[in-house]
């Protein structure tokens, strides 16, 4: 394979997201590339804030280990709208609100706040409702429903990683910032980060 070939094949491996800053709190990205020639498979991560012009490199979502990662979530405030969470690809995300389920499969390396995976679940449903044929009724009272969790914030979710590199960070502060701690440190009264066996 050529350099020109791998730097293609690097381009074609790398998606981005959208992140807020922990230093100025602007608009910042996460830029992910998927190095497959290597074992056992990582992701590089570059985090790039144009206000602060920081340009930092890490192997952030690389795998930990070979235990499946449970992380357990009971929300009740609005402020855990704020939370970041590092969903890892093929991560399982449950979210459970009023009698309503829904689960989601990362099919990308996604960095996002609790709020943001709300608004892409409501969205999804909406979505799901429109491609309905015949009777939308209930499923558009589902939407309406699950709709509320913006305005009561009590609700459970569950992440399920095979990874174990997920993490749902604490209030106030980024998964990025806490990217060097140990998985304990991501627990508190509301979340919790647990190691099974396969």
């Amino acid at each position: 394979m050529t350099f020109t070939d791998y730097n293609e094949l690097i381009i074609k491996n790398t998606t981005e997201t959208d992140t807020i800053c922990p230093g100025c709190k602007q608009n910042a990205k996460f830029k992910y590339t998927k190095l497959e020639d290597v074992q056992p498979e990582i992701v590089l991560v570059v985090f790039e804030c144009t206000h602060c012009n920081i340009k930092d490199t890490s192997f952030f979502n690389e795998k930990i280990n070979t235990r499946k990662l449970v992380i357990e979530c009971h929300f009740n405030d609005k402020e855990d709208f704020k939370r970041e969470i590092n969903l890892n690809m093929h991560s399982q995300l449950f979210i459970e609100y009023r009698g309503i389920k829904y689960e989601h499969e990362s099919s990308l390396p996604l960095v996002i706040s609790v709020e943001g995976i709300i608004d892409q679940a409501i969205e999804a449903l909406d979505n799901e409702n429109n491609s309905i044929i015949g009777d939308k009724q209930e499923m558009k009272k589902t939407v309406e429903i699950f709709k509320l969790i913006k305005e009561d914030y009590v609700f459970y979710m569950k992440i399920i990683d095979n990874d174990g590199s997920s993490r749902v960070g604490r209030i106030g502060k980024g998964v990025y910032e806490m990217q060097n701690c140990d998985i304990k440190e991501f627990n508190d009264e509301k979340v919790h980060h647990y190691l099974v066996n396969s």
